[in-house]
């Protein structure tokens, strides 16, 4: 029996002792494992510094991505402002050759129709001159006014003395007389007819003439506003009559005055000068006014521009009608002016709110 406990004894003094082997070589195997593993302090802080410099290449990468997307939305900004101000080039482009076409035409049309207008004056005129039909016959609604030249449409019955207004001796500065008798006969078309005495001497220069001319022509504007103007040039005179009175000689620089005053007022402008070259053995011997045989060629230079014009505004009708159409292209140049404004305001109305909403969505991401 003893030697059985002292076995057993033995057995466990020998498991203790394996167990206690056992038990250090674990530890002695952790302790080697516990040195080999502990990083030494200048890895722990490589690693400290690889980390430190991920997180800030993750942060520039975030910059770049941000920057990358504000120059994208930019890009898309600029393009569509670009597509806007292209259409809006095209548009414009567009309604201009509309225009452009338009008013060519309007101007075919125009000419056209002032061909058609030629057309039928020249075949009346030329009745006129065959004598089926009475040149006098036409001057219905013609008033004229003059001086000495002027008085025989009246008094060799050729016009009603009610359309006529003629003094002898008349320069411009008794024109104005003649104002309610026009106004009486509501007259469509006033041709003036002085100069004759008005180149005698009377003015200063033919620029003071003409001033004195259009202050005239105002007067009976006032009074008869629809009325057509025309001014007659003055029909030069012969040597004799210069000779007689050197200051005649300086017509052809009153008449140029008075084709530039019709060009700049809008005045038809009646050429008279022809009266001499063709027709100087029909003046009176004075070599300054006309028989009755020249009346009937100078009421054709008159009536054939009453015909060709008689259906045209009156003077100031140009100029408005072309001050209108200079307000209208203002005022469609303004609306396209605000149109592309709008355009471009909403093009970066959508940009702002792009970028607004990538900014949001920057900080979703980053919280």
């Amino acid at each position: 029996m003893k030697r059985v406990n002292k076995r057993k004894r033995e057995l466990q003094i020998r498991f203790r002792g394996i167990l206690l082997i056992i038990l250090l070589a674990a530890a002695a195997a952790g302790v080697i494992y516990y040195m080999k593993t502990r990083p030494p302090k200048e890895v722990q802080q490589g690693v400290s510094r690889i980390q430190e410099m991920e997180a800030g290449e993750v942060s520039e990468v975030e910059e770049t991505i941000r920057e990358e997307a504000e120059n994208q939305r930019r890009k898309e900004r600029t393009e569509k402002l670009e597509e806007a101000r292209r259409k809006q080039e095209a548009e414009k482009e567009a309604a201009k050759k509309a225009a452009e076409d338009a008013e060519a035409a309007a101007e075919k049309k125009k000419q056209e129709e002032q061909e058609l207008l030629e057309q039928s004056v020249n075949e009346t005129m030329a009745q006129v001159e065959s004598g089926a039909i009475d040149v006098w016959s036409l001057f219905g609604d013609v008033f004229i006014l003059g001086d000495s030249r002027s008085e025989p449409f009246s008094y060799y019955g050729l016009l009603d003395e009610s359309r006529v207004f003629a003094i002898k001796g008349a320069n411009l500065r008794k024109a104005d007389q003649g104002v309610s008798q026009a106004q009486a006969a509501n007259a469509q078309n006033l041709i003036f007819t002085f100069g004759l005495n008005d180149a005698s001497g009377n003015w200063p220069t033919a620029q003071d003439y003409i001033a004195k001319y259009e202050e005239v022509i105002q007067q009976y504007r006032a009074v008869l506003p629809d009325a057509k103007i025309y001014i007659a040039s003055v029909a030069g005179v012969t040597e004799h009559a210069i000779n007689g009175n050197p200051t005649l000689a300086q017509l052809p620089a009153y008449n140029q005055e008075i084709r530039n005053l019709c060009d700049q007022k809008g005045y038809v402008y009646i050429e008279c000068e022809s009266l001499l070259t063709e027709h100087e053995d029909l003046y009176e011997p004075d070599g300054e006014h006309f028989t009755r045989a020249l009346y009937e060629f100078w009421g054709r230079l008159m009536i054939r521009e009453v015909l060709l014009h008689e259906g045209a505004p009156a003077p100031g009708g140009e100029v408005k009608e072309a001050a209108d159409s200079q307000e209208a292209q203002a005022g469609e140049a303004g609306e396209a002016a605000d149109s592309q404004e709008a355009q471009a305001g909403e093009a970066g109305e959508a940009a702002d709110s792009q970028e607004a909403q990538a900014d949001e969505a920057a900080a979703a991401e980053n919280s």
